[in-house]
Protein backbone atom coordinates (compact mmCIF):
# COMPACT_ATOMS: atom_id res chain seq x y z
CA UNK A 1 0.00 0.00 0.00
CA UNK A 2 2.44 2.25 0.96
CA UNK A 3 4.36 1.74 -2.63
CA UNK A 4 0.99 2.37 -4.47
CA UNK A 5 0.61 5.85 -2.36
CA UNK A 6 4.41 6.96 -3.18
CA UNK A 7 4.17 6.42 -6.44
CA UNK A 8 1.04 8.00 -6.96
CA UNK A 9 2.30 11.11 -4.90
CA UNK A 10 5.32 11.38 -7.28
CA UNK A 11 2.85 11.27 -10.24
CA UNK A 12 0.98 14.66 -8.84
CA UNK A 13 4.17 16.05 -8.25
CA UNK A 14 5.42 15.22 -11.87
CA UNK A 15 1.71 16.36 -13.16
CA UNK A 16 1.80 19.81 -10.91
CA UNK A 17 6.05 20.75 -11.86
CA UNK A 18 5.49 20.10 -15.59
CA UNK A 19 2.17 22.52 -15.14
CA UNK A 20 4.47 25.09 -13.82
CA UNK A 21 7.00 24.95 -16.11
CA UNK A 22 4.43 25.41 -19.07
CA UNK A 23 2.40 28.62 -17.47
CA UNK A 24 6.23 29.94 -16.46
CA UNK A 25 6.94 29.30 -20.50
CA UNK A 26 3.74 30.64 -22.39
CA UNK A 27 3.95 33.91 -19.28
CA UNK A 28 7.72 34.46 -20.76
CA UNK A 29 6.54 33.90 -24.13
CA UNK A 30 3.62 36.82 -23.74
CA UNK A 31 5.80 39.27 -21.92
CA UNK A 32 8.54 38.80 -24.75
CA UNK A 33 5.63 39.71 -27.42
CA UNK A 34 4.32 42.78 -25.19
CA UNK A 35 7.89 44.19 -24.96
CA UNK A 36 8.32 43.66 -28.46
CA UNK A 37 5.90 45.59 -29.86
CA UNK A 38 7.79 48.80 -29.64
CA UNK A 39 9.95 47.30 -32.43
CA UNK A 40 9.70 47.89 -35.94
CA UNK A 41 7.80 44.98 -38.13
CA UNK A 42 8.75 43.62 -41.39
CA UNK A 43 5.77 40.98 -41.51
CA UNK A 44 2.43 41.74 -39.47
CA UNK A 45 -0.75 40.63 -39.63
CA UNK A 46 -2.63 43.30 -41.36
CA UNK A 47 0.30 45.21 -43.74
CA UNK A 48 -0.03 49.38 -43.27
CA UNK A 49 -2.03 50.96 -45.59
CA UNK A 50 -2.40 54.63 -47.73
CA UNK A 51 -5.66 55.91 -45.99
CA UNK A 52 -8.49 54.88 -48.81
CA UNK A 53 -6.44 52.19 -50.43
CA UNK A 54 -4.56 51.99 -53.56
CA UNK A 55 -6.83 54.24 -55.60
CA UNK A 56 -6.15 56.90 -52.94
CA UNK A 57 -2.69 56.38 -53.31
CA UNK A 58 -2.61 56.94 -57.37
CA UNK A 59 -4.74 60.10 -56.57
CA UNK A 60 -2.43 61.74 -54.22
CA UNK A 61 0.99 61.11 -56.49
CA UNK A 62 -1.24 62.25 -59.45
CA UNK A 63 -2.22 64.95 -57.83
CA UNK A 64 1.32 66.30 -55.62
CA UNK A 65 4.05 64.34 -58.04
CA UNK A 66 6.21 66.32 -60.92
CA UNK A 67 6.44 63.79 -63.69
CA UNK A 68 8.38 65.76 -65.69
CA UNK A 69 11.57 65.41 -63.31
CA UNK A 70 13.11 62.78 -65.03
CA UNK A 71 12.74 64.28 -68.47
CA UNK A 72 13.48 68.09 -66.84
CA UNK A 73 17.09 66.37 -65.95
CA UNK A 74 17.74 65.06 -69.54
CA UNK A 75 16.48 61.27 -69.17
CA UNK A 76 15.77 59.83 -72.34
CA UNK A 77 12.33 58.04 -73.30
CA UNK A 78 11.80 55.41 -70.95
CA UNK A 79 9.99 54.11 -67.49
CA UNK A 80 11.72 55.15 -64.23
CA UNK A 81 11.02 52.92 -61.40
CA UNK A 82 12.38 54.30 -58.01
CA UNK A 83 11.54 51.95 -55.01
CA UNK A 84 11.10 53.47 -52.00
CA UNK A 85 11.12 52.36 -48.46
CA UNK A 86 9.69 53.28 -45.07
CA UNK A 87 8.18 52.99 -41.76
CA UNK A 88 4.56 53.24 -40.90
CA UNK A 89 4.36 54.46 -37.59
CA UNK A 90 1.94 53.04 -34.62
CA UNK A 91 -0.11 56.31 -35.10
CA UNK A 92 0.40 56.42 -38.94
CA UNK A 93 3.27 58.97 -39.05
CA UNK A 94 5.67 57.97 -42.29
CA UNK A 95 9.41 58.15 -41.40
CA UNK A 96 12.89 56.52 -42.00
CA UNK A 97 12.51 57.33 -45.68
CA UNK A 98 14.99 55.60 -47.58
CA UNK A 99 15.54 54.74 -51.77
CA UNK A 100 16.04 51.29 -52.31
CA UNK A 101 16.38 51.67 -56.18
CA UNK A 102 17.30 54.73 -57.77
CA UNK A 103 16.68 55.25 -61.60
CA UNK A 104 18.73 58.59 -61.57
CA UNK A 105 17.43 61.35 -63.30
CA UNK A 106 16.16 62.97 -60.09
CA UNK A 107 13.27 61.05 -59.29
CA UNK A 108 14.54 59.31 -56.10
CA UNK A 109 14.21 62.93 -54.72
CA UNK A 110 11.16 63.97 -55.93
CA UNK A 111 9.85 60.28 -54.37
CA UNK A 112 10.99 61.68 -50.94
CA UNK A 113 10.04 64.92 -51.29
CA UNK A 114 6.16 63.12 -51.65
CA UNK A 115 6.58 60.73 -49.22
CA UNK A 116 7.29 63.63 -46.70
CA UNK A 117 3.70 65.43 -47.73
CA UNK A 118 2.47 62.36 -47.34
CA UNK A 119 -0.78 62.50 -45.20
CA UNK A 120 -0.97 59.61 -42.30
CA UNK A 121 -0.96 56.07 -43.17
CA UNK A 122 -3.50 53.34 -41.54
CA UNK A 123 -0.63 51.73 -39.04
CA UNK A 124 0.26 47.48 -39.53
CA UNK A 125 -1.41 45.83 -37.12
CA UNK A 126 0.06 42.59 -35.02
CA UNK A 127 -1.76 40.56 -32.52
CA UNK A 128 -4.55 43.23 -32.58
CA UNK A 129 -2.03 46.09 -31.48
CA UNK A 130 -1.08 48.69 -33.81
CA UNK A 131 2.69 48.84 -34.56
CA UNK A 132 5.48 50.31 -36.51
CA UNK A 133 5.86 48.93 -39.81
CA UNK A 134 8.14 48.77 -42.68
CA UNK A 135 6.08 49.36 -46.02
CA UNK A 136 8.04 49.06 -49.80
CA UNK A 137 6.25 50.94 -52.67
CA UNK A 138 6.84 51.56 -56.12
CA UNK A 139 6.89 55.32 -57.84
CA UNK A 140 7.04 55.03 -61.91
CA UNK A 141 7.87 58.01 -63.91
CA UNK A 142 7.36 58.04 -67.58
CA UNK A 143 9.01 59.91 -70.14
CA UNK A 144 7.44 59.62 -73.64
CA UNK A 145 8.54 60.89 -76.70
CA UNK A 146 7.57 64.77 -77.40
Amino acid sequence: MKKIFLIGYLMVITVYGLGQVKDSAKAKKDTVAYENYDMVFTKVDIESSFEGGRQAWGDFLRKNINGNVPKNNGSPVGHYTVEVEFVVDKDGTVSDINIVKNPGYGTSEEVIRIMKLSPKWKPGIQNGVFVKSRKKQKVTFLVEKS
